[in-house]
């Protein structure tokens, strides 16, 4: 997992009965969440951050790709926010 953080949370989650994060409508989860970041004091993820441009329909689109540091093993993830 690259975000610690989010590790941390959902497993303060789990162990104090809260539902599953992504069962929750989005109005519910985001305030959750926000409050959940907050109370904790994590390390960052070890992680090598680049950023880059990629062609788009009308010019050049920035995108920030995170890479676990040292060797990567099992399933990779994608995520898109925009």
């Amino acid at each position: 997992m690259l975000d610690l953080k989010l590790k941390a949370m959902l497993e303060q989650m789990a162990a104090g009965g809260t539902p599953d994060i992504g069962d929750l409508p989005p109005d519910v989860g985001r305030p959750v969440y926000r409050e959940v970041l907050t109370t904790g004091d994590l390390p960052l993820a070890d992680v090598q951050v680049e950023d880059r441009c990629i062609p788009g329909a009308a010019g050049p689109l920035p995108v920030r790709v995170y890479t676990p540091k040292g060797k990567i093993t099992g399933t990779r993830g994608l995520v898109l926010k925009y």
